[in-house]
This record gives C-alpha cells, structure tokens and sequence, in this order.
C-alpha cells in the first residue's frame, strides 16, 4: 500500500460511521444502532467502542458483539482508544436491545 492511502476496508467503515451519523440526526436512532452494531461486529473498531458504550456492560447485546468484533479483528488491529464527544452517541434507548 502506498503512504498516505486508505485501504478498502477504512473507507467503508468511515462511510458506515457517516451514515449511522447521519441517520441518528434525523431521528432514525433503530437504523444508526442497527448500522452501527453491524460495523462493530465486522470488526469496525471506533462503531465497536459506540455501541460499547451505548450498552450495559454486563448485557447480552455486549457480549455477543464483543464475541463477533473479537472474532473478526486480530487482537494487534484494534483500537485502544477512540475519541467520543460526550453526547454525540446519545441514541433513543428505546431502540437498544433489553436483556
């Protein structure tokens, strides 16, 4: 790969994070959770720290993504941290999975 370029890969999960951006900004917070935890389980790191963080830790929801994202995502590829602005992921609860 050349320097300064962006695999395949990236791109489609930058546009994944875009379109889950964009459809939680409209209102459509079941289509940017469903988007979003779809992406983490295919081993998008930044989709896998949002909804991390938009479910119960103990949850089943959380663990069978973190199953998948584990999975799909050797342990070197993924991100330690990612910056989240406070509230910027502050999805409708009502369209999170309930244990």
């Amino acid at each position: 790969m050349q320097r300064g370029s962006t695999s395949g890969s990236a791109v489609r999960d930058r546009e994944r994070l875009d379109l889950a951006g964009l459809l939680h900004h409209k209102g459509d917070d079941a289509a940017a959770f469903a988007l979003l935890r779809h992406a983490a389980e295919r081993g998008d790191g930044p989709a896998y720290w949002i909804v991390m963080r938009l479910l119960p830790p103990a949850s089943r929801a959380a663990r069978e993504v973190t199953i998948a994202y584990e999975a799909a995502t050797p342990p070197d590829e993924r991100p330690v941290c990612v910056l989240l602005i406070p509230g910027a992921w502050e999805l409708d609860p009502s369209v999170l999975p309930v244990d």
